[in-house]
């Protein structure tokens, strides 16, 4: 009998100091879980907050056929220079139309427009853009973003655009058309490029030998006009080492 209530009373005793610790250590864990929580999320919001800094993006005439977006209308990742800072795994996407890099809006989860003068360069779609201001080039071109499809001696540069188009005049159904520029960039200067011809004036060099060069390499000039342009200045380049 006293063996038994001697038993009762060290549960007891015990009990009355186990268990507020337990409970004690279970809210610290738990506070101290909510606190890491917190932390990563205000880091997360700090670094992502200076992507914020834009307008809402406002999108074209919905009715127009097509998209008005560097090859997808799906967000994609993609890294950006911005503001100073660099920014991996954004989810992006580039109006060639505007002329405008728009992100998803972390806090809001709406579309939003950078602020051009602030972004450097961007990567999306495994293409470079830089952005060159008006002030830099000469009057044939416009400040903006440009795709950098080769940078070694010359440089060759691409102006993604896209026109709204009438496509049927009785209904004014309008549709997004590709009318991408292109450009070589020379002793600091962006030249415009449209035919093999305005290409062999600006390389002082002649017609027939960058026709000789593209063949030899199996490049049709009007089939694939990136690719031979790439293959010209860096044959140009080779020459004038």
């Amino acid at each position: 009998m006293h063996q038994s209530i001697l038993k009762l009373l060290c549960v007891g005793i015990l009990s009355a100091f186990i268990l507020p610790v337990c409970a004690q250590n279970s809210l610290s864990a738990d506070t101290l879980s909510s606190a890491f929580a917190r932390s990563l999320f205000a880091k997360a919001n700090s670094a992502q907050s200076r992507l914020n800094n834009g307008r809402e993006y406002i999108s074209t005439n919905p009715r127009t056929k097509g998209h008005p977006f560097f090859e997808t209308n799906v967000w994609t990742e993609g890294n950006i220079t911005y503001d100073g800072a660099e920014f991996n795994n954004v989810k992006m996407l580039y109006d060639v139309e505007k002329d405008e890099v728009v992100v998803l809006n972390f806090l809001l989860q709406n579309k939003l427009s950078l602020v051009k003068q602030k972004v450097e360069s961007f990567r999306i779609h495994q293409h470079q853009f830089i952005y060159l201001q008006t002030d830099s080039l000469n009057k044939e071109s416009s400040g903006g973003f440009y795709d950098l499809l080769y940078d070694q001696g010359l440089a060759v540069l691409a102006k993604r655009k896209k026109e709204i188009k009438e496509i049927n005049n009785t209904s004014r159904e309008a549709s997004f058309i590709p009318a991408d520029e292109y450009y070589f960039m020379k002793d600091a200067t962006l030249h415009p490029v449209k035919t093999l011809g305005s290409i062999a004036k600006l390389l002082e060099t002649s017609k027939a030998e960058i026709n000789q060069h593209l063949r030899k390499n199996g490049i049709i000039f009007r089939e694939n006009p990136e690719k031979a342009m790439v293959s010209i200045a860096l044959y140009h380049d080779q020459l004038s080492k």
